[in-house]
């Protein structure tokens, strides 16, 4: 028992107040674990939670036919220029044309239920086809899907685990940095393309000795 022992009166009630009596240490430590995590399981459970995860939920019984108009043709402008970007992607990530087009618009469709951010950028980036080819070395695509599910699987944990508060840990010169060399990266990568040459090895040490020879 814990707080203040109660005082027994000359009638036989009992009065408020009293002496403070001795905490009991083991039994608060122990139900204090208990409470916290009937709360977190009450939290994971809730509506609130839901609709915090599959925010479609949320905000399809509100579409209205004025929005349906608006998001045809944001979707047919955005459609013409994700197209040849995603081919590009493809032959950057060393992968057939079509795959670039599978990752583009197959992200759409989960984001559409999952997604709750409407500037975010949905699909192939420059960078994650650089990082993909670099892993791969020549493998074949079905290693690039496998790659993709093993990321898809390490993103879903650090979700769960909220751990999005280390990209508070990089600076932005380190992030800038980073931008501008995959940026350079990719412009020599191409450079073998443009001047039809074909050999072995798109590093960037390769591109230049071969295209100068």
């Amino acid at each position: 028992m814990t707080g203040f022992s109660k005082v027994e009166s000359t009638n036989g009630s009992y009065l408020g107040g009293g002496f403070p009596s001795k905490p009991d240490s083991e039994s608060s430590s122990g139900s204090g674990w208990r409470r916290d995590a009937l709360r977190r399981a009450r939290a994971c459970c809730s509506t609130k939670t839901l609709l915090r995860r599959v925010p479609i939920l949320s905000w399809l019984p509100k579409y209205s036919l004025r929005n349906g108009l608006a998001d045809i043709i944001a979707g047919i402008t955005v459609g013409l220029t994700v197209i040849p970007q995603a081919i590009a992607y493809a032959g950057v990530a060393g992968l057939p044309p079509q795959y670039g087009l599978y990752s583009s618009f197959m992200a759409c469709f989960v984001y559409t239920v999952f997604g709750s951010v409407k500037d975010s950028a949905i699909g192939p980036t420059a960078i994650a086809a650089i990082l993909t080819r670099e892993n791969l070395h020549g493998l074949g695509p079905e290693f690039a899907v496998l790659l993709a599910f093993l990321s898809g699987c390490v993103e879903l944990v650090m979700g769960i685990l909220q751990l999005g508060f280390l990209i508070d840990f990089i600076s932005g010169p380190v992030s800038v940095g980073f931008t501008s060399a995959a940026a350079i990266i990719i412009a020599t990568t191409q450079v073998k393309d443009i001047l039809g040459l074909s050999f072995p090895g798109g590093k960037f040490l390769q591109v230049r000795q071969k295209s100068v020879n």
